[in-house]
């Protein structure tokens, strides 16, 4: 590959192969998000879908911007990814922490209602758990 040769050369359709995404995307959370819409989900469920979706919209959105000319509005999409992945990374965190809590507060209600038990060193970890990741976080 020459140094000067374009990406847009070797990739000419890549943003068309990346809307891919969309339907993949869409199959993976069809089952957990998608078809649960009607229900009451946490709001940061609906920011992170937000902010994941925008930087999806931007990551289709570049090459075509380089593939039709646009090097301007591809240069500020490009800029306000700095601001939307740090926005991801923030909000999956967020995400991630809202799952630990849900998923410990009912293995804890589970325990105390007979419902599941768990072995010695299984207690043991939850403590741990409990004790340097507590529910307030």
């Amino acid at each position: 590959m020459k140094a000067k040769e374009s990406i847009s050369a070797i990739y000419p359709n890549l943003g068309y192969w990346l809307m891919l995404f969309i339907f993949a995307t869409f199959a993976g959370f069809y089952v957990t998000y998608f078809s649960k819409l009607t229900y009451t989900f946490p709001g940061i469920v609906h920011i992170h879908f937000a902010f994941m979706g925008t930087w999806m919209a931007m990551a289709i959105a570049q090459p075509l911007l380089i593939k039709y000319k646009k090097i301007s509005l591809h240069r500020k999409v490009g800029k306000l990814s700095y601001v939307v992945l740090p926005l991801v990374i923030i909000t999956s965190f967020l995400m991630i922490r809202h799952s630990y809590q849900t998923q410990l507060s009912l293995m804890t209600e589970n325990i105390a209602s007979g419902m599941e038990s768990m072995s010695l060193e299984q207690g043991l970890i939850l403590l741990v758990l409990i004790k340097h990741y507590p529910l307030s976080i």
